[in-house]
């Protein structure tokens, strides 16, 4: 969980256009990243004006989902503008991130790219972000714990009745990839397009936002148990279904970044190295039938 004030986010995002054009990735004004930094100025507005009346202007909820890409943005250029090498894999990749529509409503599966790529970055920044030790290529993000290579395949699913076939199809290539070499898989899935298109805002209580994330989860897990019925490989460890989340408080953003962790093959050691070093709530790896 973090709390940024909106004009910290623009200020970073300033530095992240600077960051792109020094690697020649040169930023335009109606790219993605230029959109984030727009989006983060007007929540600026957005934020004061809740924390002096404690009323949501109107116009709020279809800049929410913008605002988590701006803060995917800013974390991204956190975690790997400084200490890294940014080599030829990663670069194209940030290259690819500034492609897409505007906003995630008007996606389809010929301009989606950007946006996935960027939950693959921004999901890699949270654990470099934890000092963790993670690398970018093939497969999309190898993170190494406790001595052991996780292989990880990112998927963001357009829609619920998408997820079981990107499922099935991480669970493919890591079968592959984990058949020839050592270390244990895992599928990260986002879901914060699907319980969060685009189009709705946020301002629950602080005392229950991650409460209700977690259930928001659950509750779409349990409504398709199809997920579930693949066949892994022994090693892949764990589903990994993740959603992303901004609230609006006094003059702040809390954004929220919610894990749960579900096994999936039948070797359970790589569960256990996840459960040992990403336990920092119950919740990322609940308990439930199905």
């Amino acid at each position: 969980d973090r709390r940024f004030n909106p004009d910290k986010i623009s200020s970073g995002l300033t530095q992240a256009i600077a960051w792109f054009a020094g690697l020649g990735l040169q930023s335009k004004p109606r790219d993605r990243l230029y959109q984030a930094l727009d989006t983060a100025r007007k929540f600026e507005r957005i934020v004061r004006l809740y924390g002096e009346t404690g009323q949501m202007p109107v116009e709020v909820a279809p800049s929410v989902q913008a605002i988590v890409e701006a803060l995917e943005f800013y974390l991204i250029h956190e975690a790997f503008c400084s200490g890294s090498v940014v080599d030829n894999v990663l670069k194209q990749k940030l290259a690819h991130t500034l492609s897409g529509p505007s906003s995630p409503l008007l996606e389809n599966q010929t301009n989606s790219v950007g946006r996935n790529i960027m939950f693959e970055l921004a999901i890699a920044a949270e654990w470099k972000m934890r000092n963790m030790s993670v690398e970018i290529g093939e497969p999309d993000v190898r993170l190494n714990l406790d001595k052991s290579a996780f292989l990880v395949e990112c998927k963001r699913p357009l829609s619920e009745h998408s997820v079981r076939a990107n499922i099935k199809d991480a669970a493919e290539q890591l079968a592959t990839k984990l058949s020839s070499q050592d270390g244990f898989g895992t599928i990260a899935i986002s879901l914060t397009r699907l319980i969060n298109p685009g189009n709705i805002a946020s301002v629950a209580p602080a005392e229950v936002r991650r409460t209700a994330l977690d259930a928001d989860i659950i509750a779409l897990r349990r409504s398709h148990p199809e997920w579930r019925r693949i066949t892994f490989h022994p090693k892949v460890a764990a589903l990994l279904f993740h959603l992303r989340m901004p609230w609006l408080g006094k003059g702040l953003i809390d954004y929220l970044s919610v894990n749960q962790y579900v096994t999936a093959g039948s070797e359970k050691r790589g569960y256990d190295i996840l459960k040992k070093n990403f336990s920092d709530t119950a919740a990322n790896f609940p308990k439930l039938p199905y």
